[in-house]
């Protein structure tokens, strides 16, 4: 095979988060047990909102190709035609429970699915990272999403001559990896190539392998497509992913370690519910028990009992106080209303809210 000058691949990209005795409490909420905040889904939903928030903002300018774009707002520049009617994607490509972000134009004419995209990001370490650069094509490449994790790209190579790359994106999202490789050629004769996007390793392969190796990725047209300025969907993911707040005397603490949901109840840590709560706390390490005071009431739990004494009553807890990565982390609302205080819940604002009575 002849030694051929490699394209250079530049991208046209787009531009482009009680005392629980006799009389059960209502549930604070439905969340199965988490500690939102050591989970990067909320912080990657937001960096998503900030990316889309941009493509709508500039789609809305009259030249959206000029350098702002890149300097200002740190999204690729596209062509004035390109940069309107622009859509965007989540899809879960490696199925790890963090998806990725696609943004696209639609695109009849092109694309199996009627989009053309042009910008990609996946999440690597708990940060967005920009996916289409490990994929990037000639300045009229085609990008598609498949079934199977699988992004396909349309690429040239000559005025009748072109290559068919398929990546995958792998577990944590991050990047993109090229699974497949094929080649046409019909500038000197019907030729067909399998290989990688280096032109020297490659090898002649038949216009039924060639069309077999394509068989094997359909493109996929069951998720759906917003319009830029449309970010209900992300709004609706950050309001699902969102740090429960705990809120005493109209005060939001400030807890070190988020509030974790177990069983419809919501557990926070346990010196910062006492201390905003204005009671007294002590830690007995030899039978892990905690004892707390307050305005002559006091309270008894012990570290994975499901009972708690409030002034010798017997009191029943749905949860345990217990150790949570480390710390003693306590049911709040138990805690709360056994030391007198009233206490609400806002499913919309996923917020306990406290109010100490004292």
């Amino acid at each position: 095979m002849k030694q051929r000058k490699k394209v250079a691949f530049a991208l046209i990209a787009g531009l482009l988060l009680s005392p629980v005795a006799a009389q059960p409490a209502a549930a604070e909420t439905t969340v199965a047990t988490q500690n939102v905040k050591a989970d990067a889904t909320y912080e990657m939903y937001k960096q998503y909102e900030d990316i889309v928030k941009k493509y709508a903002y500039a789609q809305t300018l009259d030249y959206p190709w000029n350098y702002m774009l890149d300097n200002d707002l740190q999204i690729i520049r596209m062509t004035n035609a390109d940069g309107k009617n622009l859509h965007y994607a989540l899809i879960d490509m490696a199925n790890d429970g963090f998806p990725e972000l696609f943004i696209a134009k639609v695109n009849s004419a092109y694309g199996g699915n009627g989009y053309t995209l042009y910008d990609m990001y996946g999440i690597e370490n708990g940060k967005v990272k920009r996916l289409i650069k490990d994929i990037r094509g000639d300045f009229r490449s085609i990008y598609s999403v498949m079934n199977n994790g699988v992004i396909r790209v349309d690429g040239h190579e000559s005025a009748q001559g072109g290559v068919i790359g398929f990546y995958s994106v792998g577990t944590n999202s991050g990047s993109a990896v090229q699974k497949q490789y094929v080649a046409y050629d019909f500038w000197n004769g019907e030729k067909y190539y399998e290989g990688t996007n280096d032109y020297d390793i490659r090898w002649r392969i038949s216009a039924s392998e060639f069309n077999r190796i394509q068989a094997q990725y359909q493109y996929n047209n069951n998720f759906p497509w917003y319009p830029i300025d449309n970010r209900a969907p992300i709004d609706q993911k950050l309001a699902q992913h969102k740090e429960i707040a705990v809120v005493v005397d109209g005060r939001t603490l400030a807890l070190d370690q988020a509030p974790v949901v177990q069983n419809n109840r919501t557990l926070v840590p346990l010196r910062e519910i006492f201390e905003a709560l204005g009671a007294d706390v002590q830690w007995l390490a030899a039978d892990r028990t905690i004892l707390s005071t307050k305005n002559g009431v006091s309270v008894t739990l012990q570290i994975d009992s499901n009972i708690m004494w409030v002034d010798g009553r017997r009191v029943q807890l749905d949860v345990p106080a217990q150790i949570i990565a480390g710390r003693t982390m306590v049911p709040v609302r138990a805690i709360s209303e056994a030391l007198g205080a009233d206490v609400t819940w806002s499913a919309t604002q996923k917020t306990v809210t406290i109010q100490s009575n004292s």
